[in-house]
Order: C-alpha cells, then structure tokens, then sequence
C-alpha cells in the first residue's frame, strides 16, 4: 500500500525490531506506565517531530489495534487535526452506563441497568434491575480485586506484594465503578461494520457460542451467521443504529449483541476492529480486510469495500480450554495439524512446563486457538472447530501432580494442591524435593501407550467420549440426579464433570439417603464416597426423603436423611425434598383407599411436611433450608393444580406458601419423552417427525418443556398472587433404547424416537439451555438431568443414563452415534 509506518509503544515493545526488519519505517518508545496525560504529552510531542524525520515525514492519520489506547489515539488525532472518531463519541462506546444512556435517548432498544459508586444503593440497584442476588458480597469482591489491579503490558495484573509493580494502577486508566445490568438471555453474536461518511459500507454478523460460565469466556464462533435471514437482518440494524447514536461516522466497529426473547439487544460497541481471528475470517468468508479498511479510513480515504456477495468459505474458530488443572509436558499435541486439510491454524498459547488451570480451579487456561473453513457452510465449519478442539485437549497430553499434606507443617496446605511441573526426569526430581518437605506425592504422566512410563494415580471418574457437544449454558443452575445404580453400587462413579463436555459438576439431586431394601452395610461406603464427590467439587444436594403409607419406614427414612444433612453440612445443602410425584401415589399397588384418604384428606402428608421443617429449624445452621415436594405433569389435571380424592395438590400449595413463604420451592418434573401429545406423522405409522422437534427442542416456547415451563409459572402466580417463587425442575431427561413404559404408547412405533440420536438430541440441547422461555414468563430456577446410569426402579429397567452401568468407562454418547435417517424439523 506504500505505507510508513510508525509504532509508538513500550521500550521493551514486540515492535522495536520491525525498524531494523525493514517492517516499519520508525518505533517510538513511550512509558506506557506514566498516567494517561503523560502518556499524550510524550506521544504528541513525539508525532509532532515527525515532520522533520526525513524516513517518516508529517503523520498523515493515527490508528490503533488495542482497546485500552483507542481513547489516547482518538484524542492525539482530534489534537493534530488528523481523522479519526471523536473522542466524546469513544468516551461513551468505553463507558456502559453512557452507551446504555444514549440508546434508550435515541429511542433505540436498551436494558435496565444501574450504576454503582458505593454500597448505600446495592438495594436501589437490585430493585431496578429487577436481580434477586445477594449483591453485597458480591460489591464488596469486585471492588476489592479491582483496588489491586494494574495495567502492565497491556494486561491487567494482580498486586499481591507491596512493593510498586510494572504497572499503572486500574484506576488511571479506565473507571472501575461497577454497574449491574440486567442478563441477557439469546444467541450472542458480533457484528463488524465499516463505517465511511456517516453510512455503514460493510456489516457482517457471525455467531459466537455459548459463553464459559461463570467467566463469560469466549468458546467458538462461526461466521456467516446460522441464525434466520430477519434475525440477521435485525441485528445488522441494531448495531448500524447504535454505532450512529453513539456518534461515530468513520472507521471500523466491532459490535456485540445478542438476539434475545425480546429481539436484538446491545452488549457493547468497540469503537476498533474486532481482535483475535476476526481480520482472517472476513478474508476468508468476504474477501474483507479489515485492517486495510482500518488504515485507509485513518488517513480520511472513504471505505467502500468490495465484499463477496455470498460467502467464498466458511470459517469458525474454537477457544481451547484447558479440562482440567495440570502441567503441559510439551507442544506435540500442535504438531499434528499442521498441513491438514481446512486448518487454517492452531495457534498455542502455551509452552512446556506451563502450569494450567481448569475449571475445577477458575477460570480455565487458554490452551491454544483454532481457526478452520469449510466448504460446507457455517455449520460444519463449527463442528470441524470443535473436534479439533477435542484433539488438542485429550487429557494424556497433560500431566499433573498432586500434593497429599501428611505432615501438617504448613507447607502444604490442602490436599488436591497442583503445581507446575516439567515432565520425564525432572518430575522424579521434584517428587524428591517435595517429599523433603514432607509431602507425600503422587505423579499422575501420561504413558507412551505401550505400559511404559510411570503409572497414573486413581482419578476422579469421569467417563471417556470422543464425542464433545454443545457449551454448558447456565452450568451454575443445572444438575445431575443420581439414580439408584449409583447411589448403591458406585456412588464415586458420580462424574466430576458433566459427559460429553467439560463442564464441573455444581449441584445433584438425591431421591434419598438410603434405600431401606439395599444392605444397610454398604451405606457407610457408599456415603464416603458420596461425600469425597460432593466436598471435592462443592457440589450442592438436593436431599429427597419418602412419603408413603408406611408410617415407620418413614421416620427411619428421615433419620437417615438428618443423619446425611449433618454430614453434608449446611453449605452442601441445596434443599429438602418431603415426597415425590404422590399426585401418583394412588396408581401403586401396594397404595390402599385408605392409606390414600389417611394421606392427604387426613392431613398425614402436611403434618409429616410440617414436622420435617420443625427439626430442620432445630438443627443448628439448616433453619433456612429451603422445602420443596417434588411433582409430575399430573397435578396440572386442575386448575390452577389438582384437587380432587387421590391429591389435594392445590391445598398443600396454598398452605405451603402461606407457611413457609419464599422458603418454599415449586417442583416439577417434566418429561416430554412421556407427552400424550406426542403423535405419529399424519398418514405413517413409523414416523414421528414432528413430535421428536417439539419434544427434543428448548430454545422456542412452543416446545414441549418451556411450553410447560410457562403453563407452571402461570398457575404458580394463579395460586400464590406472586412471581418471587423459586421452580426448579427435579427431573428431565430421554430414554435410549426405549423405555419399557412407553410400551404401547404411539411412540413405542416410532424406532427414532428412542434411538441414540434422539437422545443425543435431547441432551445436546439441555446443556445449551440458557434457562429462558419466552419475553414474558421466567424461566426455571434450577433443573436436573436424569439420570447418570441406566437403572432399575420399582422392577423396571430404565435407559435414561448418559453412562450404561457402574463399569462403563465411556460415555453412552460418541461420536458414531446412529443419526435418523430425515432429518428434524426446525422452528422459525
């Protein structure tokens, strides 16, 4: 392009040698630690000199990559009279709280939000963002690790010493006043646009997946986008119509949104090209180079790129996290992509020797980026992202130690501690100095695969798959529960992490603490094993305990129930679940008339229910437990729910909220495997096509959970007169091969409704739920998945484990699981 160009940046800079490569024409040194004023003075001295540099002549436009000094190259090009978007337009891109001021001023859709300056209007704060959490500590945290932070090479650091860092403080640098915002829930996308002389040239939208919960860290993306033509339209419009409130005119923007229930809805607008794979995947797909748009709108020349009318290829990227914490022994992993067929690149970001986190630890580490195309559009681009993904992740590439404190001196301080290690010799070498120490060491390497090399210590379990499916949205609020094959035969064969994905394990639910049938000397065992999972991973319970017309198999139920509460501990507590699905006990065999009458017309079940939450309160620590009895679909037989001779539903609700308040949960259990709704394709008796779309899907209301999700909360505000209750889901979940209950059932004729790729389906799309229903109904609170292993409940074999027995070691989903022979409807 005939360009001179010159980089100001760090003494130290990556840039510095480009002079002497013949790359730039000069580099200008610049303390980036001064504060921000400094900084200017020093770069607009320095560009000002330029005019009588016969190797550069007079700067004819500034520009910058890097978010963090888009601000100073707004301002220095405003000071020299070069082009460039205004600096009060960039102040307001970089400032939330402005962009959210300035939308809703221009009428243009925005989201409830709050500044915060200081703890007096926390609850202000909640009440208009309409946010139920405990904001306090979580203020008082943020606030607290933003005081210790400082900028240094472009990176914020952590201070943990006194003495001064290699930095500037957080504070010089950006405002780290805190605001809350309401969550969006949708699709996230970005929209990169080039703006030229007041009107968008170029606006592309790419999809983005689900986010790394709770970090909100970046998974994949895709581009061209898979989402419907007018969404792709709407969203175009939304960012064209928030870059031109803000104010900007020129230059290149990337924008990210999100298409919510409530249509497209703004995230941010970075008044700067999109960093990371964004330039490479619009050459690819577009035949758009983002950075020589970037250059030419810096020196004033108007922008009119010449895109592809359709996409030339299909891109997507993957973020390659780490699984699980560990030492990275070497790059081998990498060099089996190089030269492969529609890799574009992996690119490490890792070394030898580094220490990486998983999501058992934080936030995971950054392993590598992967970008590949596709001739086969947007969708197998993805796909061919993430199994590469899974290749460069395979858990023998990294090695890991753990450290077993026996010596209580203090220099350990926790078992499952992990450090940095380098691999083969200088691990003995470290086993040595660390049993020096006193700690006892276990060095788990991955092997060469013919016996040779040390031998791994016991793992957590975790079942092996080659197949990895969708992001875990909203991991925080979803669980497993756990059926009866692993509670009694192998309850530490509960996976730390959910099958088939990465995700950490956070909550599970518990039918009971201990069947009175199974070998009550097994239960210590199986407890400690339980417990081992639990504590290991901070895991929540549910607690179930039984109902039934046995009186005294009741009581001695609930003190085991007790007994297990104390050994959880309050903190490993989510709730206590008094009775499951009793709208049905009435269809059990061994259920007599009276036995049905003494429960609920008696009033047995309220008064066992009351006594259940008396020594609850009297236990010290658990008097805010919350109470729940758990539901099925039959007690929407009545309206607002059942009340008739089998359940008095509606009068246990009503006295349930009147006594216990918001300390009661709603619970449902919804199966749309079971809905006699479900029906064969008109005119076939094989084929039910449209009944798998409606019962598979979660993301459109008119599918069957979020369908019935919306039925619940609505009898739910029917009964109590409020929206503040909490509804959790206790069990969901598909069968495969077919449950023996839908025997005789119009699906029992349908061989894809149970097969394994239905199954799949259903699980695939569990885990990118993101929770919501539609604009106007809440979504559940909480949900569990059922179940972990196929079992046998009440003499019946049931096939809805996402593991087949207690000695499986994979995972029943992989990557050759039989797809249907049609293809699934779709909603649009």
């Amino acid at each position: 392009m005939g360009v001179k160009a010159v980089i100001i940046d760090t003494p130290d800079s990556w840039a510095k040698s480009l002079v002497e490569e013949q790359v730039i024409a000069k580099f200008i040194p610049v303390d980036m630690g001064m504060d921000a004023e400094s900084v200017f003075n020093s770069a607009l001295a320095a560009i000002k000199e330029l005019s009588a540099d016969e190797a550069t002549g007079p700067a004819d436009g500034i520009c910058t990559f890097w978010e963090l000094s888009v601000s100073m190259a707004s301002r220095l090009a405003e000071a020299t009279g070069l082009p460039g978007p205004k600096p009060e337009a960039v102040d307001i891109a970089r400032d939330k709280h402005l962009t959210r001021k300035v939308m809703a001023d221009a009428g243009l859709p925005s989201i409830a939000n709050m500044l915060i300056e200081n703890e007096s209007q926390l609850e202000e704060a909640a009440r208009k963002v309409n946010n139920e959490a405990e904001l306090l500590s979580v203020y008082r945290e943020v606030v607290s690790v933003m005081r210790g932070l400082v900028v240094s090479r472009g990176t914020f650091d952590f201070v943990r010493v006194s003495a001064a860092p290699d930095g500037v403080d957080l504070g010089k640098v950006i405002d780290a006043t805190v605001m809350l915002e309401e969550y969006l829930d949708g699709d996230e996308v970005d929209i990169d646009i080039v703006m030229s002389n007041g009107e968008a040239r170029y606006v592309t939208v790419s999809d983005n997946g689900p986010t790394h919960e709770p970090y909100f860290g970046e998974t994949w993306g895709c581009m061209p986008s898979l989402l419907p033509r007018e969404k792709v339209e709407d969203l175009r419009k939304m960012a064209e119509d928030s870059v031109k409130a803000i104010g900007f005119e020129n230059g290149i923007f990337h924008v990210e949104g999100k298409y919510t229930s409530r249509g497209p809805r703004l995230i941010e607008v970075n008044a700067r090209m999109g960093g990371g794979p964004v330039r490479k995947m619009h050459k690819h797909t577009f035949g758009v180079d983002l950075v020589v748009e970037q250059l030419l709108s810096a020196v004033g020349i108007p922008c009119n790129p010449c895109a592809a009318d359709v996409p030339k290829k299909a891109v997507a990227y993957a973020c390659c996290n780490a699984p699980r914490g560990g030492c990275i022994p070497d790059r081998q992993m990498f060099k089996a992509f190089k030269q492969r067929e529609g890799i574009l690149y992996v690119a490490p970001n890792i070394k030898p020797g580094d220490r990486v986190f998983g999501p058992e630890e934080g936030m995971p580490t950054s392993i590598a980026e992967i970008l590949v195309e596709s001739d086969d559009g947007a969708a197998a681009a993805r796909d061919f992202a993430l199994a590469v993904e899974q290749q460069v992740i395979v858990e023998r590439s990294l090695a890991v130690f753990r450290l077993a404190d026996r010596s209580n001196n203090g220099v350990i301080e926790r078992e499952g501690r992990r450090g940095v290690c380098q691999c083969g010799a200088v691990c003995a070498c470290a086993a040595a100095l660390l049993s020096a120490v006193g700690a006892s060491v276990a060095i788990a390497l991955a092997g060469d695969g013919a016996g040779n090399g040390p031998t791994p210590s016991a793992e957590p379990y975790k079942c092996d798959s080659d197949l990895f499916l969708s992001r875990m949205v909203k991991a925080d609020h979803k669980g497993l529960a756990i059926d009866d094959t692993t509670f009694q035969k192998c309850s530490g064969g509960i996976p730390r992490v959910w099958p088939n994905t990465q995700e950490k394990l956070t909550s599970i639910r518990l039918f009971k603490a201990w069947d009175m049938a199974w070998p009550d000397g097994a239960r210590e065992a199986a407890w400690a094993q339980l417990l081992d999972v639990v504590k290991a991973n901070g895991i929540k319970v549910l607690v179930g305990t039984q109902i039934t017309c046995d009186e005294a198999d009741d009581e001695r139920d609930w003190r085991l129930v007790k007994e297990l509460l104390q050994k959880l501990g309050r903190d490993h507590v989510m709730g206590v679940a008094v009775g499951n699905e009793l709208e049905l006990l009435y269809q059990k065999d061994y259920a007599t008339s009276s036995c049905i009458h003494r429960l609920w017309g008696g009033g047995q079940f309220w008064r066992k229910l009351t006594q259940r939450a008396a020594d609850l309160d009297g236990m010290a620590g658990f008097s805010d437990v919350p109470l729940t009895s758990v539901f099925g679909a039959a007690i929407f037989a009545g309206e607002p729910f059942v009340e008739n001779i089998n359940a008095t539903v509606q009068t246990l609700y009503r006295d349930a909220v009147a006594k216990f308040g918001k300390r009661w949960v709603f619970t449902l259990n919804i199966y749309p495997y079971f809905d006699p709704n479900n029906a064969l394709d008109p005119g076939s008796t094989t084929k039910c096509t449209q009944a798998l779309t409606t019962a598979t899907c979660f993301s459109d209301p008119r599918c069957s959970l979020p369908a019935m999700v919306k039925d619940m909360r609505r009898r739910m505000q029917s009964l109590s007169g409020s929206s503040a209750h909490l509804l959790w889901l206790g069990e969901t979940g598909w069968s495969s091969p077919q449950a023996s209950t839908l025997s005789g059932k119009p699906m029992a004729a349908c061989t894809a409704f149970s097969g394994l790729s239905s199954f799949r389906k259903y699980y695939s799309n569990f885990l990118s739920w993101d929770l919501t229903v539609d604009a106007s109904s809440r979504g559940p609170d909480h949900v569990f998945y059922f179940t972990v292993r196929d079992s046998g409940n009440f003499g019946v074999g049931e096939h809805f484990g996402l593991i087949s027995d207690c000695n499986a070691k994979r995972c029943k989903l992989q990557s050759n699981s039989t797809l249907d022979e049609s293809p699934l409807l779709t909603y649009v």
